[in-house]
């Protein structure tokens, strides 16, 4: 069994970003050595059961390089994102937090 001392499970809740408790770390220093052992046991089963073969494509596989077809005409896109920039792009709103478009 994986030896895991109080250093290790402050270093993996600074790297997680997760606060830990003192009972959250007696709980962790008591579990995480048996779940690292069947962590390395199911890699040793996956290496010894998994022949890697490289897999290939063959240009008839794969897919012509053609444009989709909305069919929406530009006027029903404007409509649908009403903002234009100054070098006729659309403005739609942001994904991820980023700022409004606004």
């Amino acid at each position: 069994m994986a030896e895991i001392t109080r250093g290790d499970i402050d270093h993996l809740a600074s790297l997680a970003r997760i606060f830990l408790s003192d009972n959250d770390r007696a709980i962790l220093a008591k579990d995480l050595p048996s779940i690292i052992d069947f962590v390395d046991q199911l890699s040793l089963l996956a290496k010894k059961q998994v022949d890697i073969q490289p897999e290939t494509v063959t240009l008839s596989q794969l897919r012509a390089d053609e444009p989709s077809q909305t069919g929406l005409t530009i006027e029903e896109i404007r409509k649908l994102a009403p903002k234009i920039s100054e070098d006729s792009q659309l403005k739609v709103p942001a994904v991820f937090g980023e700022p409004d478009v606004s």
